[in-house]
């Protein structure tokens, strides 16, 4: 499946945290906020069809850090 590609602005603080935490995660800035939005959705319930939630994601208790 082919990704699609997203244009938006972000608070130049967000960016610059973003950015950190994706270097020392090891991951793409696109890996974090595609991983973010996952996380965003399923805890309010929403099901994303034909995408398999990351096992970090799929553990995670609602309304827990």
């Amino acid at each position: 499946m082919m990704k699609e590609q997203q244009n938006f602005r972000l608070d130049p603080n967000i960016v610059q945290a973003l950015r950190a935490h994706a270097e020392d995660e090891h991951r793409t800035v696109t890996q974090v906020v595609e991983l973010a939005l996952m996380e965003y959705l399923s805890a309010r319930g929403v099901k994303i069809h034909n995408v398999t939630l990351p096992g970090v994601i799929r553990t995670k208790k609602r309304g827990t850090k």
